[in-house]
């Protein structure tokens, strides 16, 4: 029973495609350590959006356009709205959180960024993953949040069944095309 090169080759492309899919959850995602970094400070800390993004290093290539700080001492508040999510979510705060919202005026270059800034309360939606915050998705200023927020599935949670139903579909052919092969 000899493999032909072609089905080789299509069986080779199909792991590619596999792969990819496989890996885009991974690419969406940021991790726990760079949403801390990009957007926890401490709880009373008076901050200025010009030292704080150059002193953590957020504009490496080129100008955050806008970046929100959530002021919250070990990024304690935001790890008790992520603990009951396993898989990727989008999660309200559930109540009204003092911010830093830096927003850019002008951007000659990567190391020469400079930031209006405002500070306000606001409810945060955050996307968990494994019962912590990886990606700051938005703020709404100055209202309470409904008491039972409905949370919403992040990126990773709404494409996983595609991709897995597309991988399914494509093995399938490739499986069909291989057999259809070993029978002529």
């Amino acid at each position: 029973m000899l493999i032909s090169q072609d089905t080789m080759v299509s069986s080779s492309w199909f792991l590619s495609i596999v792969a990819i899919f496989a890996s885009i959850p991974s690419i969406q995602s940021q991790n726990y350590r760079t949403f801390l970094d990009k957007h926890i400070v401490e709880d009373n800390a008076k901050i200025n959006c010009n030292m704080t993004i150059k002193d953590r290093n957020l504009n490496r290539d080129s100008c955050r356009i806008r970046n929100t700080f959530i002021h919250d001492s070990n990024a304690k508040k935001i790890l008790d709205v992520c603990a009951p999510y396993e898989s990727s979510t989008i999660v309200p705060s559930g109540r009204l959180l003092t911010l830093t919202d830096c927003k850019l005026l002008r951007s000659p270059s990567a190391t020469t960024c400079s930031y209006s800034q405002t500070g306000v309360k606001g409810v945060v939606y955050v996307t968990c993953e494994k019962q912590r915050p990886v990606h700051f998705v938005k703020f709404e200023k100055g209202t309470e949040p409904d008491p039972e927020p409905t949370p919403k599935p992040g990126f990773a949670a709404q494409c996983a069944p595609c991709i897995w139903t597309l991988s399914l579909l494509v093995f399938l052919r490739e499986l069909l095309q291989s057999i259809s092969l070993f029978n002529m």
